[in-house]
């Protein structure tokens, strides 16, 4: 389903972040997936959510378009207010891979088998010259409270 990029050293890092973290099975389940795959997979694949694990702040200043906003240290509940099931494949992407590695965790231990991870994360996305969205315009959870975009109020 996702193409893996055996000759990312980021993969590497995820991974050992995840297994110092208790997923050493978990590990061998995360894809890493590219700028361009990840683009291709929002078009052809309308299920695959692509989660941002970074601050609501942060998402705010810049974010993958149709990406969802929920920290890392809001998982896995923060999915439920976008109706997200443990059998969609969930791509995560943070500022640097520390808050996405812990966020794959949650994700594993809450039953999600379908996971990606964003090569590059959010500065390789923006260095890749793939669109970005800004302004104050969220699809957050902020303290259990789900924001969407057009609806005015959070």
């Amino acid at each position: 389903m996702f193409r893996v990029c055996p000759e990312n050293l980021v993969r590497w890092g995820v991974s050992f972040c995840l297994l110092l973290l208790g997923g050493a099975a978990m590990a061998q389940q995360v894809s890493v997936v590219d700028a361009e795959t990840l683009n291709s997979l929002q078009t052809r694949m309308p299920e695959v959510v692509v989660l941002d694990v970074r601050t609501a702040e942060e998402y705010q200043a810049g974010h993958v378009p149709g990406a969802i906003n929920i920290p890392y240290d809001q998982l896995p509940g923060g999915l439920a207010a976008f109706g997200v099931s443990p059998d969609q494949p969930v791509v995560t992407y943070c500022r640097s891979g520390r808050r996405a590695g812990v966020a794959l965790q949650a994700l594993a231990v809450a039953g999600f088998d379908k996971l990606g991870y964003l090569q590059g994360d959010f500065p390789g996305w923006a260095a890749s010259g793939r669109p970005v969205v800004e302004g104050p315009c969220q699809n957050t959870v902020v303290a259990g409270a789900e924001c969407q975009c057009g609806t005015g109020a959070c």
